[in-house]
């Protein structure tokens, strides 16, 4: 089970459009995209409220409005919450580095050959170049490197469509500040490389799957992560965790705000009435 939310999407279509990412017209995009949409559905709830409301006072009709907006907003606030509990079901389900550890040579063994945890690749030089990818959210950013590794027999000196996919990614820390696009290629160059993390299934982000598909490398989608550490491997499912919480906490406090006009409203209506 993999999660990819708009951002994702967006930043797959960018690298095969473009050939880069935009982080920041990224993160934007979605929020004025939301923002469009929030003001259509006021308007249509405008209408709907002025249709139902006949002859009523403006203040009939305003009460009415507030009535389907409060409606709306915590729906869409009960909607975030159940995404967000079924996220967290799954990442209590997600592979941890308990279990004993698998040593595999890929001399002798496949990608399709590894299970789940922690695992040990030895024999597993890089058969592709090294990957960057930046992901989080507004105060939490975070830089990956992924590397394909294989076996030495299979090490690409160049590109071509008959080529094996690539299916075994290992994310890779440069032992520098370094990271220009020539220290990269030096993680690559080791042909004796041994790496241990934590290995998922279908984890390479569906970015970096456009981002080699752009540059001319076949990519299995389901391809496997070995990546550093569990908090590596858990970041992308508790930041989807996080954007819904978050989504669905803003809904819930506009709801209530609206909900709390809602009531000042019945009460002016009441008045009015009486008097």
């Amino acid at each position: 089970m993999t999660y990819t939310d708009l951002v994702g999407r967006l930043g797959e279509w960018q690298f095969a459009r473009f050939g880069r990412y935009f982080p920041a017209l990224t993160v934007l995009l979605p929020i004025v995209l939301g923002l469009i949409v929030w003001t259509a559905a006021a308007k249509i709830l405008r209408v709907l409220a002025e249709r139902r409301s006949g002859t009523r006072s403006a203040l009939g009709k305003r009460r009415i409005l507030l009535v389907d907006a409060t409606r709306l907003l915590f729906i869409l606030a009960a909607v975030a919450g159940l995404l967000t509990l079924a996220v967290f079901t799954h990442y209590l389900q997600l592979p941890d580095n308990r279990g004993k550890l698998q040593l595999v040579s890929l001399k002798t063994a496949s990608a399709g050959d590894l299970r789940e945890g922690p695992v040990k690749l030895i024999d597993a030089p890089g058969i592709g170049p090294v990957s960057r990818y930046a992901d989080g959210l507004i105060f939490t950013q975070r830089t990956s490197f992924f590397m394909p590794v294989g076996a030495a027999s299979t090490a690409r000196e160049g590109v071509s469509g008959a080529e094996k996919p690539f299916n075994l990614f290992v994310e890779v820390a440069p032992s520098s500040d370094d990271i220009s696009d020539d220290a990269l290629a030096r993680l690559v160059s080791v042909k004796s490389a041994e790496h241990r993390g934590l290995l998922r299934a279908g984890a390479l982000p569906a970015e970096i799957v456009a981002m080699y598909r752009g540059a001319g490398y076949p990519v299995d989608t389901s391809s496997s992560v070995l990546f550093l550490s569990p908090a590596s491997a858990n970041f992308r499912v508790l930041l989807y965790m996080c954007e819904t919480l978050a989504f669905g906490l803003i809904a819930l406090l506009f709801g209530l705000i609206l909900n709390r006009s809602k009531r000042r409203a019945d009460r002016a209506e009441a008045v009015g009435s009486s008097a």
